[in-house]
């Protein structure tokens, strides 16, 4: 076990939030939905959370800020908030940039590490657009991108996508899904009996527990740095490589490629052969092929933290595929 590791994550444990259902395995070690939140942090990936209301969602977006010294920005999805206003609930004003000296002011009052948005569905598509440029480090003023979080920024919002029942006022199209990195359903690893029985014998109160905590970006930057310079082997690449260009194959069209039919596809029978699926799965981004990378790092890094020695990289990257896949638009619905 590396016991720097582990201490230096520990550090980073959840206060409130409880659920110990195992998500996957990775090395014979346990990986729950903390860990998974966790690894998006350390791995600089925005996270989607989406399940039925009142089942931790909003919980785990107050644990993180924690991590933050609760210091990031918190923001309140409403289908009345326009890109404006959107500024003001940051306490900034994007009118009065008006020249350089201004615009430097601007940019040091979004000094936030973490962007915590809360019902995200809620919010028009170009306040969701705003908000996934705050994600990733920048704002956008007039055409021109400007850089803020001093190199490190990332999101976690919570929210319902389109599925027909718990949709939001506002779906996020595929590019602004494509951009959360990490899209995670809790209703698939709800919590446990046993857990239950924790939640509801020590809390008494139903509202989310507010949440207090040492800043840890510090710490956070760190792990970034081990996560960025762990490299697995050669086969989760040979993964993310097949995801990407092994699922464009189909034969017998021009090019013999998904995306050069994207106007058509799905809307065409291409299953011509007994048991193919060529009209089932288009082929990820670039984007997922880096998010899948990028997890697979840093859940290999956890699972070390907790003891595993012999992580087998091709299980690893594969989980994390069907995990994040369904709701990056490679599905035929």
């Amino acid at each position: 076990m590396n016991k720097d590791l582990e201490s230096k994550l520990r550090e980073l444990k959840f206060n409130n939030y409880i659920n110990t259902n195992p998500v996957i395995q990775v090395g014979g070690k346990p990986i729950y939905v903390e860990d998974l939140v966790k690894a998006g942090i350390i791995g600089k990936l925005n996270t989607f959370l989406v399940s039925e209301t009142g089942e931790g969602k909003t919980q785990i977006e107050n644990d993180v800020r924690a991590l933050f010294g609760n210091k990031g920005a918190f923001i309140l999805g409403r289908d009345d908030m326009e890109v404006r206003s959107l500024f003001a609930t940051l306490g900034t004003d994007i009118k009065k940039v008006k020249n350089l000296s201004e615009l430097r002011q601007f940019k040091d009052e979004l000094h936030y590490n973490v962007f915590v948005v809360d019902e995200l569905t809620r919010c028009l598509p170009a306040v969701q657009n705003q908000l996934f440029n705050l994600f990733d480090g920048y704002v956008e003023i007039d055409g021109k991108t400007y850089q803020i979080g001093d190199g490190f920024s990332v999101g976690i919002a919570s929210g319902n996508i389109g599925n027909g029942k718990y949709s939001g006022a506002h779906e996020t199209d595929r590019a602004l899904n494509d951009r959360m990195h990490l899209f995670f359903d809790l209703d698939n690893f709800s919590v446990n009996p046993e857990d239950s029985f924790e939640i509801t014998t020590k809390k008494k109160d139903p509202r989310v527990s507010e949440t207090s905590g040492k800043d840890r970006v510090g710490l956070i930057r760190e792990l970034n740095q081990e996560v960025n310079s762990h490299e697995p082997s050669l086969m989760p690449y040979v993964i993310a490589w097949y995801f990407k260009h092994g699922l464009d194959y189909i034969p017998n069209l021009p090019g013999e490629s998904k995306r050069k039919i994207k106007n058509i596809w799905p809307n065409v029978d291409l299953s011509r052969e007994k048991g193919a699926d060529y009209d089932l799965i288009f082929p990820v981004s670039t984007r997922t092929e880096l998010t899948a990378l990028q997890l697979t790092r840093a859940l290999s890094l956890i699972a070390q933290a907790k003891g595993a020695k012999d992580v087998n990289y091709k299980d690893l990257i594969l989980d994390i595929f069907k995990l994040i896949s369904p709701y990056s638009g490679i599905l035929n619905r």
